[in-house]
């Protein structure tokens, strides 16, 4: 069943028009009246309507159920991702970690990393493609981007695993409901980097494999890992 995306809190029986954008992507999906659909909200609910109108640039629904934290992991998982040069490669990276089911991201700059800030207006674009794919409630939380060398102050309580070479396998571990990764940048962390993240009293480091992975690949896996051991 196809899902699209709504803005606002909706009540069983309802009947709401979809925005434009969503109508014209019901049209793609070559939706008829009386099909079911889901609708996500983003901020904690799925829910289960008819298309009860539809025209070239505009459709109706009538919410017939609604479920709470739909399609929502038992874990909660924050990324800290070096930013990545190539645009289109972090967006592949988000939206699979999106789709995967981490909660939360915190962008960092290290000496290797993409030298700019992230885009909110097309986080929140890829974020809302990506819930609507995997049927999610909740819209993941982005924070801003900051230096590797303030990582510290963000890490709070998490367990946090950093993807290292000199690490263990995850099947060493047993991660926490509340956990973190961090994955560096296309050309790595440097000695300095790796050396302060090791220090820190909440890290495991974690060996992928042998093989050199993409930065985005490396966050991707870290994602099914986490949530999944």
């Amino acid at each position: 069943m196809e899902c699209l995306y709504v803005n606002k809190i909706l009540s069983v029986g309802e009947i709401y028009e979809l925005t434009t954008d969503e109508s014209k992507h019901a049209r793609a999906l070559r939706l008829r009246e009386g099909d079911n659909i889901y609708l996500t909200n983003g901020i904690g609910s799925v829910y289960l309507s008819e298309l009860v109108s539809y025209s070239k640039n505009s459709a109706t629904c009538r919410i017939l159920e609604s479920y709470a934290n739909f399609g929502e992991p038992a874990k909660y998982v924050h990324a800290f991702i070096a930013l990545i040069e190539n645009r289109d490669r972090m967006d592949f990276c988000i939206e699979k970690c999106i789709e995967i089911g981490v909660s939360e991201f915190t962008f960092l700059q290290s000496k290797y990393s993409a030298k700019r800030q992230a885009n909110p207006e097309r986080l929140q674009a890829k974020a809302i493609a990506a819930i609507k794919q995997c049927k999610r409630a909740m819209l993941p939380k982005f924070n801003p981007t900051i230096d590797i060398a303030n990582i510290e102050d963000e890490i709070g309580d998490y367990e946090v695993f950093l993807a290292d070479e000199n690490g263990k396998s995850f099947a060493a571990y047993s991660p926490t409901s509340n956990v973190a990764f961090i994955v560096g940048p296309e050309g790595g962390f440097t000695e300095e980097e790796i050396a302060m993240l090791q220090n820190l009293e909440n890290v495991l480091l974690v060996n992928l494999g042998n093989r050199r992975l993409r930065a985005e690949t490396a966050a991707i896996a870290m994602s099914v890992l986490c949530l999944n051991h």
